[in-house]
């Protein structure tokens, strides 16, 4: 409780109350109501996705026992201890990062580099992801750091990260293409823009890295971390929340115009592989190992970012050979060894060697 309690002070912007919202370019409180027959076809139109999706949630993978559950509960307090100080410490680095990724831009407008945009989720502000966009630089990419706004509901959210995109590229002059890697609630963010044409064209989207998302809602308050922390968030809180029921079916509804690939975490106790289930992914990857918990995919986790940075070496490589923006086939389930290639059941299979679950293990 201390550590979740933590967590909450060092969010960068406080919680509203689920009813209200806050208009994103204004700053004012605003109050978003929906009359008996809206609310009834919300709660119709969510019931049917849920029905919708239940087979393919069904073939995800299972979480592991209890016994590894426990051993890796263990194993995740550092990465609870490090993601504390990222939220701290790290946020400074984080926006150094990004003065580094704008001084490059202004340099070299015409940079042929991709960019990594990096959304953190749920009670997470930029700096959780300093140690992830550190590798990123290392590897040749410019990382660059979208504030998530959680706080406020998805169109409003939506907007408030596309306005960041803009004034980088008029700061800058520069528009490389983007690959939007977000975490939980950030991920679901990153295939908001992924679902806005303009936005896709305007700048540059190829892909998006869904890092343990959530972007139906999450099926069960199974677990403690589920019933202290997804009460408390607006966007994630289908079981209490219209306005978290009408972005699951519009996440639905709403198909991707690039390629959205989930990666979930093996050991996820807050959105487990079959909580980040996406009707509309191209494939759904899973990192194994007891580190492929929610903090320990959260950006933290050397090993981790490992596994989601080869990915994107991956992404970067397709797109240079094809240069296209189409989106790929949806509804292919989590993959073995290459992009819907192989059946979804394979990932339950403990001898498939995926290079991203093979990292996690190492």
């Amino acid at each position: 409780m201390k550590v979740l309690l933590f967590l909450l002070h060092v969010e960068s912007h406080g919680k509203k109350r689920n009813e209200k919202s806050s208009n994103a370019s204004s700053g004012k409180p605003t109050v978003s109501y929906f009359d008996y027959k809206t609310g009834n076809k919300v709660d119709t139109d969510f019931a049917k996705l849920q029905h919708e999706l239940a087979p393919k949630r069904h073939q995800a993978p299972s979480r592991p026992g209890l016994g590894k559950l426990v051993s890796a509960a263990i194993n995740n307090v550092k990465n609870v201890a490090v993601n504390a100080f990222d939220n701290t410490v790290g946020y400074g680095i984080a926006q150094y990062q990004n003065y580094q990724t704008r001084r490059e831009l202004k340099k070299s407008p015409k940079t042929d580099k991709y960019m990594t945009v990096h959304i953190p989720g749920l009670f997470q502000n930029i700096g959780s992801q300093w140690r992830f966009a550190k590798l990123e630089r290392q590897k040749g990419r410019l990382p660059y750091h979208v504030h998530p706004h959680n706080e406020l509901h998805k169109a409003e959210r939506e907007a408030a990260a596309r306005a960041q995109l803009d004034d980088l590229k008029k700061l800058t002059g520069a528009n490389p293409y983007k690959i939007v890697s977000g975490h939980s609630d950030g991920a679901a963010l990153a295939i908001g823009l992924a679902q806005d044409k303009k936005t896709v064209e305007e700048h540059k989207i190829a892909y998006v890295q869904a890092r343990a998302p959530s972007a139906h809602g999450t099926i069960k308050l199974d677990s403690l971390g589920k019933r202290l922390l997804i009460p408390l968030a607006p966007n994630d809180n289908v079981h209490k929340n219209i306005y978290a029921r009408k972005g699951a079916v519009e996440n639905a509804s709403k198909k991707p115009y690039v390629p959205v690939d989930v990666v979930a975490g093996e050991y996820d106790a807050l959105a487990t592989p079959r909580d980040a289930v996406y009707k509309n992914a191209r494939a759904h990857y899973l990192v194994r190992g007891k580190d492929s918990t929610h903090f320990g995919t959260s950006g933290v986790n050397s090993k981790v970012n490992q596994s989601f940075s080869e990915h994107i070496d991956d992404l970067v490589k397709e797109h240079q050979s094809s240069k296209t923006r189409e989106s790929g086939k949806p509804g292919t389930m989590y993959v073995a060894k290459s992009y819907g290639v192989k059946p979804y059941q394979a990932a339950n299979d403990e001898s498939t060697t995926h290079k991203y679950k093979k990292a996690a293990h190492h």
